[in-house]
Parts: C-alpha cells; sequence; structure tokens
C-alpha cells in the first residue's frame, strides 16, 4: 500500500496521500514507472511559494524528479550510506528492472 500518485494529482489529494500513506512522501510514477517524490517538505514550501495558488498545482510541478533509489538486493549499510551522503530520509526500493517495490527510510535502518 505505498503511497504512489499520478503526476496529475492535485494538491488536495497531495495531501491527503501524504496523510494517509503515514511516509511523509508520495511517489509519483505511471504505468509502473517512477517518475518522482514529494515530500511533506516539498508540499509546505510549495505553499509558501504559491500561497493562494497553491491548490492550483498538480504533484508533478513540485516533484523531484529522478529521485534517489536503492536496488533490493543492496544490504542496508549501502541505503544508510547513500542516505547520508545525500542528506535525504528516505530512498525508494526497486527491482533489477526497477520497478518500485518499496520505500527505505533512515529511522528503518538499525545498524
Amino acid at each position: 500500500n505505498l503511497p504512489v500518485v499520478t503526476p496529475e494529482c492535485s494538491a488536495t489529494e497531495m495531501i491527503h496521500t501524504i496523510s494517509k500513506g503515514g511516509l511523509g512522501l508520495i511517489i509519483i510514477a505511471e504505468n509502473q514507472q517512477i517518475i518522482g517524490i514529494v515530500t511533506d517538505g516539498d508540499v509546505r514550501r510549495a505553499m509558501e511559494k504559491y500561497r493562494a495558488e497553491f491548490f492550483n498545482i498538480r504533484a508533478i510541478d513540485i516533484a523531484t524528479r529522478s529521485p534517489k533509489t536503492i536496488a533490493a538486493s543492496q544490504k542496508l549499510i549501502e541505503a544508510e550510506k547513500q542516505m547520508t551522503e545525500h542528506k535525504i530520509n528516505s530512498l525508494l526500493v526497486t527491482s533489477d528492472e526497477g520497478a518500485l517495490e518499496g520505500v527505505i527510510q533512515l529511522y528503518d535502518i538499525k545498524l
């Protein structure tokens, strides 16, 4: 039950899906292809930037395109290293073919 939305997802739906998903993010995908990611921080920054026009934006308008990923076959130490290096809290987990399999977050890792 990953919080996956389409690129055309409305601002209202973004907020609802982020809240419901419990991960602090949504994944933008189409035809099983990862397009981008929007975090709760991205939404807060967009609210400040767009103000009255915020509810006219779509997910793709504020997405980080080509988000950081890690293959499911990789070790946890590699995930922790990548998150620390890029100063991010989440990585999208993919199959060797690039299909979305899950999300790993920094606080999931107990090394």
